[in-house]
């Protein structure tokens, strides 16, 4: 009997953990093999794929990030060919019977590493998969409540090497632990108030199998990294020592870092680490309510520990449409983020998932949701379906400038100019509206351009200081200069043949003809300034453009 462990990542660089555990937990007299598909490829080459791989069991990992295109690709593959499909993950596991007969056989809920050698057996020889614990099919009522068996965490290593070296250049995901100490009622994984660890020498041992293949990036899927502060400090000392290239990021609670876990992290070398720290909320009301313990105060001093050494990249997450959380104490959290000068922040929805506590509270909260995946909120008592539409353009304003890392010092001047950073975003938003850039693609190029007019147009000064800061953090391989004009060529010329000017300014260029200097280097006028552009390779500057803003001499 073969059998095909399927998954449907969001982006191609992601892998899928589940699948890696899942095919290396049956026994060899049963054929497994994995098959990655992404979201963005077409149902009928995903289709094609799967039908050529002539199996008798398609096994799939179900998230609100695929659901959709994996019960449309099932319902064809049933028709395709004879065979078992079965379907397993958060997106199925709280509401079974609506999958089975319809997309699938069988209904795994919950951990499947103790059940899937077992499953795929008692398929192989005829008997019937549903007396097992935790899983379902037509003839077994759903009660409401998870019968799974729990798997050791000790189980398995997911990757082989051959793996590690094919997916080298992609994400890996890598689990310590799971569960979570907290009990925060948006999420699934606050249903279950426990958390159990992998044995810390397994977990180093697995940990040198990432770093000695070289792979790129490790997301460790541990819902609270820090749940058990020695233990993380132990597990990022291990790697400050062993590692090298590789990057691990993760998920983190703010306040209860530890002064050991900020000294380890300030000392790691540059882009090592990234760390994500979930504020949700700076509303008092809201944070009770959804049953979470925020000390704002240890999380800003914590994150800025961190941050000041920058060295670490640092992650901020904020969730609109919480209970008692309106436009204005939405904004707030924004500010507030923008004041700790997180590296990404993150706007998020409020999505209303199936088994976790808030779901059950809708009605109380007065929140209107989508039904389907990824159920995201449109409005609740205090937030309006107008807030959140304004919400969302804000959204994608933070997304394509601030997160975009090119222009942190500029959005900082320019919010000075406001009465908030959320006033800035919201005034952007509306210039973008207004301007229809919303409506249409926008280059890395053309925002800077777009941000040079709305300084124009909002007349805020500093002009010159605000297209220097955002190109110290702009690809000057590919400088964004549309938006600017040549400066005169005969007067480039004369300054160019001044050796004074050259000595000052140009000193890679000393003793080169003028016309020589020309061809490498470009003047841009900016009324009062100018922008120089100089192609050089010195000891001090790597390979690449250089580029200052100068005072326009007076000739």
């Amino acid at each position: 009997m073969k059998a095909v462990f399927t998954a449907l990542n969001s982006k191609y660089t992601h892998t899928a953990l589940p699948i890696y555990i899942l095919s290396k937990c049956v026994s060899d007299d049963i054929d497994c093999t994995t098959a990655e598909f992404n979201i963005n490829q077409t149902k009928d080459h995903i289709l094609r794929k799967l039908y050529e791989e002539n199996a008798d069991v398609y096994l799939f990992s179900c998230y609100i990030w695929n659901i959709n295109m994996i019960l449309s690709v099932c319902s064809d593959l049933k028709k395709m060919r004879n065979c078992t499909i079965i379907l397993g993950g958060s997106e199925v596991s709280y509401n079974p019977m609506d999958y089975v007969g319809k997309y699938a056989d069988y209904i795994v809920c919950g951990e499947g590493e103790n059940i899937v050698d077992e499953l795929l057996h008692m398929i192989k020889n005829g008997e019937d998969p549903s007396l097992l614990a935790g899983v379902y099919d037509i003839n077994k009522l759903y009660n409401g409540e998870l019968t799974e068996k729990t798997a050791p965490m000790d189980m398995i290593f997911p990757y082989t090497d051959e793996e590690l070296a094919e997916f080298k250049e992609k994400i890996l995901y890598y689990e310590s632990s799971r569960g979570c100490p907290h009990q925060c009622t948006y999420c699934l994984s606050g249903c279950d108030n426990k958390v159990r660890y992998k044995d810390i020498h397994i977990v180093y041992d697995e940990l040198m199998r990432l770093i000695n293949a070289g792979v790129r990036q490790v997301k460790f899927i541990d819902r609270t990294f820090n749940a058990n502060p020695r233990r993380a400090e132990d597990i990022v000392e291990f790697i400050i020592k062993n590692n090298e290239k590789t990057n691990f990021h993760f998920e983190v609670t703010a306040e209860n870092m530890t002064e050991r876990l900020i000294k380890l992290l300030n000392s790691a070398p540059v882009g090592m680490f990234q760390i994500e720290a979930g504020l949700q909320s700076v509303n008092e009301r809201t944070l009770v309510a959804i049953k979470r313990k925020n000390n704002l105060e240890k999380f800003s001093d914590n994150l800025q520990a961190v941050i000041k050494k920058q060295n670490v990249h640092v992650h901020a997450d904020l969730i609109a449409a919480l209970p008692y959380e309106g436009y204005d104490s939405f904004m707030n959290g924004i500010d507030f983020l923008f004041e700790q000068k997180v590296h990404m922040l993150q706007v998020g929805v409020l999505k209303v998932l199936k088994g976790s506590q808030i779901h059950a509270q809708t009605g109380d909260f007065g929140i209107k949701h989508s039904d389907n995946p990824p159920y995201n909120a449109f409005s609740s008592k205090w937030l309006s379906a107008d807030d959140m539409i304004k919400i969302g353009y804000i959204e994608d304003i933070v997304e394509k400038y601030y997160n975009s890392m090119s222009f942190y010092c500029s959005l900082e001047k320019i919010s000075g100019y406001f009465g908030s950073p959320h006033q800035m975003f919201e005034t952007l938003a509306e210039y973008f509206s207004e301007n229809k850039y919303f409506d249409r693609g926008i280059s890395k190029k053309e925002l800077y351009e777009i941000l040079m007019n709305f300084v124009d147009e909002k007349d805020i000064p500093a002009k010159s200081e605000i297209c220097l800061d955002s190109l110290k953090y702009y690809d000057m391989n590919n400088p964004p200069l549309g938006y600017f004009e040549k400066y005169d060529k005969t007067m480039t010329f004369e300054l160019l043949s001044n050796e004074d000017f050259i000595k000052e300014h140009l000193p890679e260029y000393v003793g080169m003809r003028a016309k020589e200097i020309f061809k490498n280097v470009a003047m841009y006028d900016l009324g009062q300034d100018l922008l120089l552009i100089s192609k050089i390779k010195d000891n001090d500057v790597k390979a690449g453009n250089r580029h200052k803003f100068i005072k326009k001499p007076c000739l």
